[in-house]
């Protein structure tokens, strides 16, 4: 072959290599291009159906919202007959035995009368004061709770014979509470259990449970930390009980998701989603006390839609 057209074989050779490298080149560059189009639009679609939230710690409470019936120690006067009171000290004035307290009055004869012990003075009553005197927690049902109380002000200070015309309270013992316990508190409670006592945003302090009593109808007694004047009145109360604290990380419960056999939840570590297996610590109304995540974990919310849109 002459030399002339070796070199011209060669040289169209080259252009065929160089124009099929082009194709090559070419070809993978459009795969590229759709790879990463891809990429964009199943990130998009994410961001658009999926869910996330950075996992935070933090403390959770078990909480009580309920009716408590106040117990306290109370000495009633009964009118020995029918007649008028003529009292000497007000209401809620602290007391001594044997302090005059006034007089009973009938048919303009007049009785005195004095403080048998040492408390509260005040002329509310509500009938239950008997029942409460003794109190056996397995022998308590609901209708204590649905107890009407008459605790209106006798201001005529007129009485018939057997009608409670005063009582004083012993200042010197703790209020207890009577406490129906929900039945999905039930497990979450003990004797022994220290729980706080709230009212009209007033703190109590700290309650011990002393009895309790489980069942289809559950009650509790809690012994509170001290006397309260303010509460010498009352009967029936609201109030929130707080106990059994809870420290992890804090997770709605629609966020975990079971995985052959394991409960956890798709956390975005790196670049890539991956399945991370917890301790659930604490179960409390719509969230979840747990273990195994790291502090600002990025966690699916909604897993369920993650995983149709995995597929």
């Amino acid at each position: 072959m002459p030399v002339r057209n070796e070199r011209a074989f060669k040289k169209q050779k080259y252009y065929i290599v160089i124009k099929i490298c082009l194709v090559f080149l070419l070809f993978f560059g459009i795969l590229f291009v759709f790879y990463k189009s891809g990429n964009y639009i199943v990130q998009a679609v994410t961001k658009k159906f999926i869910n996330f939230d950075i996992a935070t710690q933090g403390t959770v409470q078990d909480h009580i919202f309920t009716t408590g019936v106040i117990i306290q120690e109370e000495n009633v006067y009964y009118a020995p007959t029918n007649g008028k009171l003529e009292n000497t000290v007000k209401d809620f004035t602290r007391v001594r035995a044997n302090t005059k307290l006034g007089y009973f009055i009938k048919n303009g004869s007049r009785t005195p009368l004095d403080a048998s012990v040492t408390g509260i003075f005040t002329k509310n009553t509500d009938g239950l004061e008997c029942f409460f005197s003794s109190v056996d927690i397995r022998s308590v049902s609901q209708k204590i709770f649905d107890h009407n109380v008459n605790m209106e002000d006798n201001f005529a200070n007129i009485y018939y014979k057997n009608d409670p015309v005063f009582k004083i309270v012993n200042n010197l013992k703790p209020h207890k509470i009577l406490i129906k316990i929900p039945e999905s508190k039930i497990d979450t409670l003990d004797k022994g259990s220290r729980i706080r006592v709230i009212h009209d945003d007033i703190d109590y302090g700290i309650a011990v449970v002393e009895e309790i009593h489980k069942g289809s109808n559950a009650f509790m007694l809690l012994k509170m930390s001290g006397f309260f004047e303010n509460l010498v009145n009352k009967r029936y109360f609201d109030v929130e009980l707080v106990y059994n604290q809870y420290t992890g990380y804090i997770i709605p419960n629609n966020a975990l998701i079971e995985k052959n056999g394991e409960i956890g939840l798709y956390c975005i570590r790196g670049e890539r989603t991956r399945f991370v297996p917890v301790e659930i610590i604490q179960k409390n109304d719509n969230v979840l006390v747990v273990d195994g995540l790291r502090t600002n974990d990025m966690y699916i919310t909604n897993p369920n839609v993650y995983l149709r849109i995995k597929k």
